[in-house]
């Protein structure tokens, strides 16, 4: 691995990380996004995963001094690279962004604030906009993304909390308390993480949406080809046992720690695993979930992201009904409206 010149200089308060394999396409407007933040005390970390495109020569070509580039040997991958970038960062913060994202001008200044506001948490995501391969925003539905430590308790039973882009944490836990990502994870590595985080660390996401997360064809999670459905078939196995390990954890039921998270993932990528979920089960044991988790953490019947995630899961085992059962669909669909509406009571 190979480093460019650092500034000198006392360490900056915050550091970005960002690894880059051929992503020239976006990464100028990845790397403008954050060179253009309110916020300057920071440095900027970019992974050059042995690119073969343009990469490599349009961050020859910025001479910032806030900007670091790493430059990898071999193709490492994500994960590996990210442990690369978190060792060499200086910053007391360690905010990410993947290279073809955005980050609006005062994504990091609002970060720093809450969590100099909030030194009890550890991490911090915000809103994410989406938009398309043009940088265009798109009217896709998105999910709600937890905005108090119980919703994000109540979130890791069914996936992420936390858009990876939009993060911000605490060096010293992540680093030097949980050693990092954990490098048998090529993808999802981050839900993995911030499953270890949660466990003995409060982590919310702010409301506002300070991050543009852009869905397109090339990316990893946009990728379906033969090439990758291995490694994708592979990471499934471990998610569920993150996931397992999150059920157990937060809800001390080992049984439904069993039978919940392979269900809710076969129906979540039906596409890969290619056989039908019982969307019935499905939505029988969801609920036994929310009733679980509102008798453990009673404040959570009255709680908005609780509510809100959970119609955020109704909703999803109602569309995939559809089909199969149109009549028993509405009826959830319905619910999951009702559960959107009634959330906007709940502080």
């Amino acid at each position: 691995m190979s480093r460019a010149l650092r500034g000198a200089g006392t360490a900056p308060r915050v550091s970005v990380l960002m690894p880059v394999h051929n992503g020239a396409r976006y990464l100028r407007d990845a790397v403008d996004s954050l060179l253009a933040q309110t916020f300057t005390d920071f440095e900027l970390l970019v992974v050059d995963d042995a690119s073969s495109d343009e990469a490599p020569a349009i961050l020859a070509s910025y001479s910032d001094p806030r900007l670091c580039v790493l430059t990898n040997d071999l193709n490492l991958g994500l994960t590996k690279s990210l442990n690369i970038a978190l060792r060499e960062s200086r910053g007391e913060l360690i905010a990410r962004q993947d290279a073809d994202d955005r980050s609006h001008p005062q994504r990091l200044q609002k970060q720093v604030e809450f969590l100099d506001a909030h030194p009890e948490l550890v991490l911090v995501g915000t809103g994410a906009r989406l938009i398309d391969a043009s940088g265009a925003v798109l009217r896709a539905r998105k999910l709600h993304r937890a905005q108090t430590p119980l919703g994000v308790q109540w979130q890791l039973l069914f996936g992420n909390p936390f858009t990876h882009s939009s993060v911000m944490f605490r060096r010293a836990i992540i680093l030097g308390r949980l050693g990092g990502y954990d490098e048998a994870y090529y993808y999802n590595q981050d839900f993995e993480l911030w499953s270890r985080v949660a466990a003995d660390y409060g982590s919310c996401n702010l409301a506002e949406e300070l991050v543009d997360y852009r869905v397109h064809s090339e990316s990893i999670a946009g990728r379906r080809d033969a090439e990758v459905l291995e490694s994708r078939l592979e990471n499934v196995k471990k998610n569920i046992a993150v996931q397992q390990r999150n059920v157990r954890r937060i809800l001390g039921d080992s049984d439904l720690a069993a039978r919940w998270p392979p269900l809710w993932t076969a129906l979540s990528v039906a596409w890969l695993l290619k056989r039908p979920p019982n969307a019935r089960d499905a939505l029988r044991l969801a609920a036994e979930l929310h009733q679980q988790f509102t008798e453990r953490y009673p404040q959570a019947k009255q709680d908005r992201d609780v509510a809100l995630i959970y119609a955020d899961t109704l909703w999803a085992i109602g569309r995939y009904l559809t089909r199969s059962s149109p009549l028993v669909a509405a009826k959830v669909l319905l619910r999951s409206a009702w559960l959107r509406f009634r959330a906007q009571r709940f502080a």
